[in-house]
């Protein structure tokens, strides 16, 4: 992988909550995309979040992505656009027990209405 002066990042990025299997493994992603969430994915979530300051013109685009103010061009926006759609799926639970009064627990231990 290329040298980025952009997105730097100390650790590499996993989201286990999202994906406790791995990005690799989730089917959401391809090769590429996963070496650019795990090398850069802290960067780019404190960058969305806003608790880090851009430092160049390419991170600068980036926040304005993030904040509605442009479409994703980049390969850094394109990706990031992609994990946040697929971390915003819902969460469907579907049980072959027949327990209807029985709650269902998502994967963050959120309680879900199985009422359809």
């Amino acid at each position: 992988m290329a040298e980025y002066t952009s997105f730097q990042s100390d650790r590499a990025f996993f989201a286990r909550e999202q994906f406790p299997y791995g990005l690799d493994r989730s089917g959401e992603f391809t090769r590429d995309q996963v070496q650019l969430i795990k090398a850069h994915g802290y960067a780019y979530r404190a960058l969305d979040r806003g608790e880090r300051q851009p430092e160049n013109k390419e991170e600068r685009e980036f926040v304005a992505f993030c904040h509605g103010q442009k479409t994703a061009e980049s390969k850094h926006e394109r990706v990031w656009n992609r994990f946040r759609a697929a971390t915003s799926k819902p969460i469907i639970n579907v049980s072959m027990d027949g327990a209807r009064n029985k709650p269902q627990v998502d994967m963050a231990g959120e309680t879900v209405d199985s009422d359809f």
